[in-house]
């Protein structure tokens, strides 16, 4: 194994505008590159070569005169190109970065070999399967393998950021574009050479990807480099809809306000406007106004109607989109692998997986009035326009056509399988099979909650239905449950509440029992460290510093030093039980991401096992999907949760065979009723 690691410069914003356009700027340089070779002690440097700029930038005559300590550039890496022609495997960590600048700094400007896409290994993708950090610093560091010998060298990173930027213009007339002086550049190259010690000592820590998750590491980065068609020209029209929307929505503030207020983004003055008027409020925060908007009138009404739109942070897509794409309206480099705990992609960039919900019937349509810049009232004021578009900036390539197919349910089916809930199953399978017409699983819910036929007329009780079966899977509690009824537009009190998760729990008894049976197998496994301790399709055990939860894939979660506490647990009052008392509990603890770079113990309980393990068994049914239409000629561009999106070329396959591809049941999955619907086009749409 061949471990490296590169150290650049550029103008260019790499976080910005990533790595595949910042590898190809002109103003890009190589600074160095660091290398090893398997176990070996020895970390080999190449550099180009560097004038010392330290003479030229000193204060004094006498510094000035010292003659320069040019790093004379080193001859290529000979040994390392040989056997990277050999076809060695090279690993180096967020190797898209290093795939991206190897193709165009080494292969296109200096004629070394390329390096084949099988070739190449990542190191980030190892750690994140393990549940562990994926920033190197935070990896080798307390908050991840503490690699105290071989962390991460942060003084030479604020080197490397100094290094790797042109110097700020002053008014000291002309100086050199970049940063060149011979000790930085010597602590430069250390700090280069560090990296890849720590990366490999952390990348040694571990074990391979399997061949399944090496085949989905792969799948996923030919995703990236593949890439998105983006229509260009509705990111701009749409950008500059907005921009108009936002002066004229100025202008109105400042005639209901009498020039008080003028822009969207005097947050400040508009919560002193609202006190003035007698509406008291601590911030200007979007669900605040969302309430504050439901009972004010007048001029008020009109205000935060206006106020929320001219705020509304979803068209910064568009902004995002057009600085991410390249010359061939391509952006690339969306989706991180195993971005979440229990194995899904999550998004990077535009992030796709949080596009607006409401997309028109008439998408091509809305894209087309936009670009021509046509009247917009059928789909709201030019800020909603804008967004309910947002989907419609994908687009196919010549020759191409947009496919999408979405799992039915998945994650319903996933806990009632998994739980050995055979009822549940069955209406499942009743439905798939179309021998419950009208019918879903929202009313079949109802129908067992409430011990009659609910129909989809019966609004009210397939409402709680729906609320229960996407709320009440993971053990929510009915004080949560009111919260999580609000995403769905669905009021509740504290009884109906208390009422839906009381009738929930007794008619899904298998999936109940499955919470509890998931706590106790972890924490048993915890306790008697090296047992296997198994529970139905699963198996628990504690290996080294890692509790792992082996699915039927055969894919381990993993929770990373498990420990078993005594916790204090102070419930909530709820209609059953107002005035609870407070209880000791042993819980299960691991050491994670509770928050965004947020490092400590998380608490964990059987409903969050649960909702790790059902999420984690139906990212493998539609990561095996992915290998089989990848295979038969389906591209895939995105996923979006339970949603893949790909790119056949026009006249190629069909709707249908796709969806079966994906709906094939694994061997190790017998008897989950798999369904999914699907459909084609020029641009990307919500069904």
């Amino acid at each position: 194994m061949i471990y490296l690691d590169f150290e650049t410069r550029s103008a260019a914003n790499l976080k910005k505008i990533g790595a595949f356009l910042y590898a190809q700027d002109k103003s890009t340089e190589l600074m160095c590159l660091a290398y090893s070779f398997d176990d070996s002690p020895v970390v080999r440097l190449w550099h180009p070569g560097f004038e010392d700029q330290t003479p030229m930038m000193a204060k004094t005559k006498a510094a000035q005169a010292l003659p320069p300590r040019n790093l004379v550039a080193q001859p290529d890496p000979t040994e390392l190109l040989e056997r990277l022609e050999a076809g060695e495997p090279v690993e180096a960590h967020n190797s898209f970065f290093e795939r991206c600048i190897w193709h165009f700094q080494c292969v296109k400007k200096r004629g070394w070999p390329k390096i084949s896409f099988g070739q190449w290994r990542c190191s980030a993708a190892k750690a994140a399967t393990y549940g562990l950090p994926r920033r190197l610093e935070y990896l080798t560091g307390s908050n991840g393998l503490n690699l105290k010998k071989h962390s991460k060298d942060m003084g030479g990173h604020r080197i490397m950021l100094k290094l790797s930027q042109p110097r700020t213009k002053t008014k000291n007339g002309p100086q050199p574009k970049w940063h060149q002086n011979r000790d930085e550049l010597l602590k430069l190259f250390r700090y280069c050479v560090g990296d890849v010690r720590a990366e490999r000592s952390a990348s040694r820590h571990l074990r391979d990807l399997p061949p399944d998750e090496l085949k989905a590491w792969r799948m996923n980065q030919q995703m990236n480099a593949r890439g998105i068609h983006i229509d260009r020209e509705l990111c701009v029209a749409s950008i500059a809809l907005a921009e108009e929307y936002r002066k004229r929505a100025g202008k109105r503030f400042a005639e209901i306000t009498d020039g008080e207020i003028d822009k969207h983004t005097q947050k400040k003055r508009l919560r002193e406007w609202l006190n003035a008027k007698g509406i008291q409020v601590d911030s200007v925060a979007k669900p605040i106004l969302e309430e504050v908007v439901k009972t004010a009138e007048g001029d008020v009404k009109e205000m935060l109607a206006i106020w929320m739109w001219a705020n509304k942070t979803s068209v910064a897509k568009y902004v995002t989109a057009l600085r991410n794409i390249g010359d061939d309206d391509i952006i690339r480099d969306t989706s991180m692998y195993h971005g979440a705990h229990t194995g899904r992609d999550a998004g990077k960039k535009v992030q796709f997986l949080n596009l607006p919900r409401n997309c028109p019937k008439d998408i091509e349509k809305l894209c087309e009035a936009i670009k021509n810049g046509s009247d917009l009232s059928e789909w709201g004021n030019p800020i909603e326009a804008a967004s309910r578009a947002l989907r419609g900036m994908v687009t196919s390539r010549k020759g191409r056509g947009i496919m999408a197919a979405d799992y039915f349910s998945v994650e319903a089916r996933g806990a009632f399988w998994v739980s050995g809930h055979e009822k549940g199953l069955e209406n499942f399978r009743d439905l798939d099979a179309g021998r419950l017409p009208g019918q879903d699983i929202y009313t079949l819910q109802a129908s067992e909650m409430y011990a009659r036929l609910i129909t989809k007329e019966d609004d009210l009780e397939r409402q709680g239905g729906k609320v229960a079966t996407l709320g009440c899977t993971y053990q929510m509690g009915e004080v949560a449950l009111i919260t999580f009824a609000e995403t769905l537009g669905v009021t509740l009190t504290p009884e109906e509440s208390a009422d839906i998760v009381t009738k929930f729990r007794a008619t899904n008894k298998p999936l109940v029992s499955f919470w509890y049976e998931c706590e106790n197998s972890a924490i048993e496994a915890v306790k008697f460290k090296g047992s296997t301790v198994k529970q139905g399709y699963l198996k628990w055990r504690v290996h080294g510093k890692f509790l792992f939860c082996q699915l039927p894939s055969g894919r381990c979660l993993s929770y990373y030093r498990p420990s078993l506490k005594m916790n204090r647990v102070h419930p909530r009052p709820t209609v059953r039980n107002p005035n609870p008392e407070p209880f000791d509990k042993l819980s299960l603890r691991y050491w994670g991401e509770y928050k965004s770079n947020r490092f400590g113990w998380v608490f964990t309980y059987g409903g969050k096992l649960t909702e790790n393990i059902v999420q984690a068994l139906c990212r493998d049914i539609m990561r095996d999907g992915m290998f089989r239409t990848e295979e038969a000629g389906y591209p895939t561009l995105f996923t979006v949760y339970d949603e893949v999106v790909a790119e056949p070329r026009n006249g190629f396959g069909s709707v249908e065979e796709f969806c079966d591809l994906l709906t094939q049941v694994p061997e190790w999955a017998p008897g989950f009723p798999i369904m999914a619907d699907g459909w084609r086009a020029n641009r990307y749409r919500k069904d």
